[in-house]
């Protein structure tokens, strides 16, 4: 795993590239919050298992046959 700024390259098994694809999305995706009587509610900006099914579906479904082919997750501020 090598990161530069907000972008990650990542190598590995299935397995480890979902997790820290996951990893990735869940650090740098805003999040608001909701005070309640006794605590605070958290409010991600993306519900996390569509976040993990998008990330699973773009893995498996990548064209294999093609050398040097990638998956990318991008994240803009808007």
């Amino acid at each position: 795993m090598k990161a530069d700024n907000k972008k990650i390259w990542i190598r590995g098994q299935f397995v480890e590239v979902t997790n820290e694809g996951f990893s990735f999305v869940k650090r740098n995706m805003k999040t608001a919050w909701k005070k309640t009587a006794n605590s605070r509610i958290e409010l991600p900006d993306y519900c996390e298992r569509s976040v993990f099914e998008s990330i699973v579906n773009a893995l498996i479904h990548r064209d294999y046959l093609i050398n040097g082919s990638e998956v990318h997750i991008d994240i803009f501020e808007d």
